[in-house]
């Protein structure tokens, strides 16, 4: 009997040539497709063991160290006339300052809040690490309320070190500054000075950079407008880098820009120093009694009830705990 196509052979599936060609090939695609799957496994587990040893290596050779743990500190507290201090006296192992946060924080919990910019509105809050709010000596300008004294210069938690933070705070940021108003600074407006206001001058080289400003230097302030000089003042640069005095500013100065103020350090000597700070007089601005608790409030801004907190962020441990 011949099949559907002519052919003598004998039909023995009941299937046709194509379809029998059909199935082979794709008997040979799922055995491609098998073949595939085996060589990204293959593939994988090479990254894996690749990977495990790599991390086996690293342990073996020493290159990777587990975080350290925390340090333990002894600290004394003291009483100044205008400053309070915590002093380290012991660590067990001294560790980088990078390591540490410092917070303040009221007792209701919230952080200590400050002004950061010199313009008498809180604007930061008292929480730093340890490293970005360390200076070299307590006499040295401060831009937060609390500082760290690294005394020995090793940028490392060490015995000897301390804390400080006084009862009055503002950021010296400027050469002139608004004592009535909340320490705010005085520049050209809208930073200008308030007639009827105490004005503070303030110079060292923070806030006449470049000036080579040092100990026994004499600096020489001038408010002028034209060629008018409605205020002269000169002073020695003391021990710590710094000239102060107070102007006060009359009522009788006219709201205006004093374009032709200036400073000079070393006046008359053959490396004087010398530029120009406009500032600017606005009309008198009395205080009111919530605008002066609120500055009272912002430049003694820690205040009795205050805990100190230092963490060690590696280990996310409390290392140091201490009411105010």
């Amino acid at each position: 009997m011949e099949d559907a196509v002519g052919s003598d052979r004998p039909v023995r599936d009941g299937r046709s040539s194509v379809g029998r060609r059909a199935m082979r090939r794709h008997s040979a695609m799922l055995r491609a497709d098998a073949t595939g799957t085996g060589g990204v496994g293959t593939v994988l587990m090479v990254v894996m063991v690749v990977a495990m040893m790599s991390i086996v290596g690293v342990y073996a050779m020493g290159l990777f160290k587990p975080e350290a743990p925390a340090p333990t500190l002894e600290v004394m507290s003291s009483v100044m006339t205008d400053s309070s201090y915590a002093h380290i006296r012991h660590v067990s192992e001294k560790r980088p300052l990078h390591e540490f946060r410092l917070m303040a924080r009221l007792p209701n919990g919230t952080m200590v809040q400050y002004d950061s910019d010199g313009d008498a509105v809180a604007d930061a809050s008292m929480n730093a690490y340890l490293d970005n709010i360390t200076v070299g000596s307590a006499t040295d300008d401060r831009l937060t309320p609390v500082v760290y004294v690294d005394v020995d210069g090793d940028g490392r938690v060490s015995p000897g070190d301390f804390l400080t933070f006084r009862d009055l705070f503002y950021p010296v940021l400027a050469p002139f500054i608004d004592v009535t108003h909340g320490y705010a600074m005085v520049g050209t407006a809208p930073n200008g000075v308030h007639r009827d206001s105490d004005m503070m001058v303030y110079a060292s080289e923070s806030t006449l950079p470049g000036s080579g400003i040092m100990p026994g230097d004499t600096v020489r302030v001038s408010i002028a407008k034209g060629a008018t000089v409605y205020h002269a003042a000169e002073g020695v640069v003391s021990g710590n880098g710094i000239w102060t005095t107070t102007v006060r500013v009359p009522m009788s100065w006219a709201p205006a820009t004093y374009g032709a103020t200036t400073f000079t350090v070393r006046p008359g000597e053959a490396d004087e120093w010398s530029i120009g700070y406009p500032i600017k007089v606005e009309p008198e601005n009395p205080v009111s009694k919530a605008d002066r608790a609120y500055w009272d409030r912002l430049n003694s801004p820690i205040a009795d009830g205050t805990t100190l907190v230092m963490v060690h962020r590696p280990s996310n441990a409390i290392v140091m705990e201490m009411l105010v």
